[in-house]
């Protein structure tokens, strides 16, 4: 018979990551998160305002670049 082209064993399909060690670590960026999403004391910044921020960011970046649009 011939090879097995399809084993999930081969080493460009093994994990770069060990998956218990992202599942702690991602756990732990939840956790952090909502902490700090409950913390009275966060600085909150509105959509409107990040919106705002980025679109004169983008348009500098634009102009920077000399790309022109109508």
């Amino acid at each position: 018979m011939g090879k097995d082209v399809g084993a999930a064993s081969a080493p460009e399909f093994e994990p770069k990551v060990n998956l218990g060690q992202h599942a702690d670590w991602f756990k732990g960026e939840v956790e952090r998160a909502l902490r700090e999403a409950d913390d009275p004391t966060a600085i909150r910044i509105s959509n409107e305002e990040v919106k705002a921020k980025w679109s004169r960011q983008r348009a500098e970046l634009v102009k920077r670049a000399g790309i022109f649009r109508d």
